[in-house]
């Protein structure tokens, strides 16, 4: 991929990238997914931000999967909290016989208390060719960044059929299938430097009828 800084508001980025949006601390996209297209982001001293995008998210079938995406946000401190506040909206093209013009909104709040970093989130998707809506909440405590350092972190999320694109449909929670509702809870500790430990542990119920799903991972990874 290519990074052009036109300037110090405006980045352009054109290949494989990162998921070019904003976002909150949801599993509503699985951020393993990495799409191609273009991506054009901006920023300001005042707090106010956007970007668009023209992404292929699927290549290989008769016509290339493709979403084009735009968010608008605003992120201000007021008595010490950080806040954010989000929206926008992606539609899709060659995805199928159903239509998805998802439009999204989130807000997140963050803020020390008693010297460790906490936050919160809050986030809606509504696909409105199918009438149907996801949502997600949660809250961390800590941040496991330096050695001896740590972190938890709780969400609660409901999807229903159709609300969301199903590629972005998170592999850990329910197992990547849409129309669920489930809790995920998540624990790092940084050992030492580069060594960090980490569990999540993910409970849900999915499709129609319901049907319990569970999983639980534990990860050992080394940066450096």
């Amino acid at each position: 991929y290519v990074d052009w800084k036109v300037s110090d508001a405006i980045k352009v980025t054109v290949g494989k990238q990162n998921q070019p949006w904003a976002d909150s601390s949801s599993y509503l996209f699985d951020r393993d997914v990495k799409p191609t297209g273009f991506a054009a982001s901006y920023s300001n001293k005042l707090g106010v931000f956007a970007n668009v995008s023209q992404l292929t998210l699927a290549e290989g079938g008769a016509v290339d999967a493709r979403v084009q995406a735009a968010q608008l946000g605003y992120g201000k401190t007021v008595l010490g909290v950080a806040l954010k506040g989000v929206v926008g909206q992606y539609k899709y093209a060659n995805v199928g016989t159903q239509k998805y013009t998802v439009n999204q909104v989130f807000v997140t709040a963050s803020k020390k208390v008693a010297g460790l970093p906490v936050s919160a989130f809050y986030e809606t998707l509504n696909n409105s060719d199918a009438s149907a809506t996801a949502k997600a909440a949660g809250v961390k405590i800590g941040g496991a960044s330096a050695p001896k350092t740590w972190e938890v972190s709780y969400a609660h999320q409901t999807n229903e059929a159709n609300s969301q694109y199903g590629l972005w449909n998170d592999s850990d929670f329910a197992g990547g299938q849409g129309n669920y509702d489930g809790n995920a809870i998540s624990a790092a500790y940084v050992v030492s430097k580069g060594f960090k430990v980490a569990a999540k542990s993910f409970d849900s119920n999915r499709g129609t009828p319901r049907a319990a799903y569970k999983r639980t991972q534990v990860d050992l990874t080394y940066s450096f």
